[in-house]
């Protein structure tokens, strides 16, 4: 339920952004699923794009190993 909570929020965090201030929109697109994807689908490989989702693997499998290690020491 977090996970699909996280990724409805990255995905309609550009509507957010809309209604407020220049900086917070900038921040706000930054942060937005979509507008990532969106160069991928046209083909388009930036190296902003790629460090966007190699951050959000990376930081997935740091809470897997987080997790794998408390289940380790519970027993």
């Amino acid at each position: 339920m977090v996970t699909f909570a996280v990724f409805l929020l990255l995905w309609i965090i550009t509507w957010i952004g809309s209604f407020s201030g220049p900086t917070v929109d900038q921040l706000t697109q930054y942060l937005s699923i979509i507008d990532h994807l969106d160069d991928f689908s046209k083909g388009v490989l930036d190296t902003k794009h790629l460090i966007y989702y190699l951050s959000f693997i990376t930081f997935g499998l740091f809470l897997t190993a987080k997790s794998v290690d408390s289940e380790r020491w519970r027993g």
